[in-house]
């Protein structure tokens, strides 16, 4: 079954939580902020007298949503991290993200809200948009309005519908699969026209499993579809078996991807 290894908020001098099986209460922390919890949202926006810096960092089977004391929603996937001032103060908002997550913005146009990870700075401008920052690129995903993506002294401007794929190098803007990219917030796993070696670095993910190829022309291979992440593993890749010419065999806690017989 996909990773069920919990979500976990870390408090700067306080104790490190575990929100996987809370209910719905609300959370004092020892630095003076407070929030409203549950097994699926944590949120800051009840009034906060101070402020401070948290981590929320999500490694269960779902996505996990974290509602900022301003109201930009912040929804994480599978070994994906955030990090957040309790309560935004002066003239911008910024937040620290790694994995993938999908923002609902707040707009407010005397306080811009910026998302860092790694050399990118993403910057919205009313906004809705999916950051993957797994691999080496950064995937920028504009969904709703508008939003600018600088990396490497490089800055462009987002519309609905386009992805910046940027690097230490640059960006490289493209016109985006929007139903392939936000898949995992209805927690399935679509593919169109997607290369194998694309499809099985998420499936590796989302099931914590390694992958070797018999050979790397089987990397190229396209496939269409979509099957569910709450399915077992096995159920996955008999899809992908089922709609290609590949086939799939367990050598020593990893999975060999081979040319179907």
């Amino acid at each position: 079954m996909p990773v069920r290894d919990g979500v976990y908020l870390n408090t700067r001098n306080g104790p490190t939580v575990n929100l996987s099986t809370a209910k719905y209460r609300t959370i004092r922390f020892p630095d003076g902020s407070g929030a409203r919890a549950s097994a699926e949202n944590l949120d800051y926006t009840l009034k906060n007298e101070t402020s401070t810096v948290h981590t929320l960092t999500n490694n269960s089977a779902e996505r996990f949503t974290v509602t900022l004391n301003d109201g930009t929603r912040a929804s994480l996937d599978i070994g994906s991290s955030i990090s957040y001032p309790t309560a935004f103060s002066g003239t911008s908002r910024e937040v620290n993200v790694t994995g993938q997550t999908y923002f609902e913005v707040a707009h407010d146009s005397k306080r811009p809200f910026r998302v860092r990870t790694r050399e990118t700075v993403i910057e919205d401008i009313g906004t809705a948009f999916n950051i993957d920052a797994y691999g080496p690129e950064v995937l920028t995903t504009l969904v709703e309005g508008a939003a600018s993506v600088r990396a490497a002294h490089i800055k462009t401007i987002l519309r609905q519908g386009e992805q910046a794929r940027s690097t230490s190098a640059g960006i490289e803007k493209l016109n985006a699969d929007l139903e392939s990219v936000t898949d995992w917030l209805q927690n399935d796993i679509t593919f169109n026209h997607e290369l194998l070696n694309s499809i099985l670095f998420r499936v590796g993910r989302i099931y914590n499993v390694s992958f070797i190829w018999q050979e790397d022309s089987l990397k190229e291979l396209r496939f269409n579809g979509s099957v569910s992440r709450k399915k077992k593993l096995a159920n996955v890749l008999d899809y992908i078996r089922k709609t290609g010419p590949v086939d799939f065999v367990a050598i020593e806690g990893k999975i060999k991807v081979v040319r179907k017989k």
